[in-house]
């Protein structure tokens, strides 16, 4: 599996040239949240109560169903909605205080996006909602007011309460947040994984998400080492360099190993 995702710009051939890939390298792509990159840049926020924002999400979810169907993919993993609206240089980072969306307003039109990507996928399609990261620099801006959806245990009952939805479960987003919410990591994290198989792994020291190598024997590691990760599909989402991620993907399939 290979993973398209954001951090590319749109050039007139991609779609040709992954399809190109794709036959020479017997490639299955999972398309996930800001890809295919639009035109022009902005943050993909399906909850937005500005119309343009939301507008823009949408559209963007409906291309990424159709590369999907394109280039032979079963899935379209995108983000749960934010209760505010960042700006680029944000992302993953330090977010201004601003006023949060009324929250019920903001589930509703992430709701209503969501059923709108359902109709585009048609069945042919598996949509999936991964959990945010609310990290410690942003709660001391934001305090007890998280203003991401789905970051725990807690608020995923909430959502799939409005919706049906697949889980695309990010490990790592849920150690820092499970740090910043006072929450116990472990017992979030086999709460989850009961309620997913299609993960992205990598590391962090719990503050921020780092996307470092996975650590042999860290409180990542031994959490899925403690649970069952026959069927799962992972995802390395490693940024450091391809060593990293080849010692990430020699720990998992040790512990695959294991687990069978």
């Amino acid at each position: 599996y290979i993973e398209l995702s954001g951090g590319t710009e749109q050039y007139q051939d991609y779609v040709s040239d992954l399809q190109a890939l794709k036959a020479e390298h017997d490639l299955t792509y999972n398309i996930h949240n800001y890809f295919p990159p639009p035109p022009e840049h902005f943050i993909f926020n399906l909850a937005s109560l500005y119309d343009d924002v939301y507008k823009k999400s949408l559209e963007l979810g409906q291309r990424g169903i159709n590369l999907a169907k394109r280039l032979g993919s079963d899935r379209y993993g995108f983000h749960a909605g934010f209760f505010v609206d960042m700006r680029l240089d944000e992302i993953g980072r330090f977010i201004q205080k601003r006023e949060l969306f009324d929250r019920e307003r903001a589930i509703d039109r992430f709701c209503e996006g969501f059923s709108r990507l359902q109709e585009e996928a048609a069945g042919e399609i598996v949509l999936f909602v991964e959990n945010n990261v609310f990290s410690a620099i942003n709660a001391k801006k934001y305090g007890a007011d998280n203003p991401f959806m789905l970051t725990d245990h807690q608020s995923y009952l909430e959502l799939k309460d409005k919706i049906d939805f697949n889980l695309l479960l990010d490990v790592a987003h849920l150690k820092v947040s499970a740090t910043t919410l006072s929450l116990n990591f472990k017992q979030q994290l086999t709460l989850m994984m009961a309620e997913s198989d299609y993960i992205h792994v990598s590391d962090n020291d719990g503050i921020s998400d780092s996307n470092l190598a996975l650590q042999r024997n860290g409180d990542i590691h031994k959490g899925l080492m403690d649970t069952s990760l026959e069927d799962v599909t992972i995802t390395i989402e490693v940024y450091d360099s391809l060593d990293a991620v080849d010692t990430t993907h020699a720990i998992l399939a040790d512990t695959i190993e294991l687990d069978n």
